[in-house]
């Protein structure tokens, strides 16, 4: 089993960038390890997903914000228009 650990890291000298290169493959990989059994092998989206619903505790709302975040990070601000145009 991998476990994640922050204490291994000077967070506070590292960009968030570097943060998430970091600990971002730990975290899925354990997900991936705990939440997928019987032999299931789930992507890394898969998991990032499973990650996100249930950070959010499957609220909807919160699950849309973080998706339309991620493509507002990514400048995709046409995608976060329509699904915001879908959904309100």
């Amino acid at each position: 089993m991998i476990s994640v650990n922050l204490d291994c890291f000077d967070c506070a000298a590292m960009s968030s960038e570097q943060i998430i290169k970091e600990v971002m493959p730990q975290l899925i990989t354990a997900v991936k390890e705990k939440a997928f059994v019987n032999g299931d092998k789930a992507s890394d989206a898969e998991a990032l997903g499973l990650i996100v619903s249930k950070f959010c505790e499957w609220e909807r709302g919160s699950i849309l914000n973080v998706a339309c975040e991620a493509l507002e990070d990514s400048n995709f601000h046409d995608d976060v228009e329509a699904i915001e145009t879908l959904v309100i």
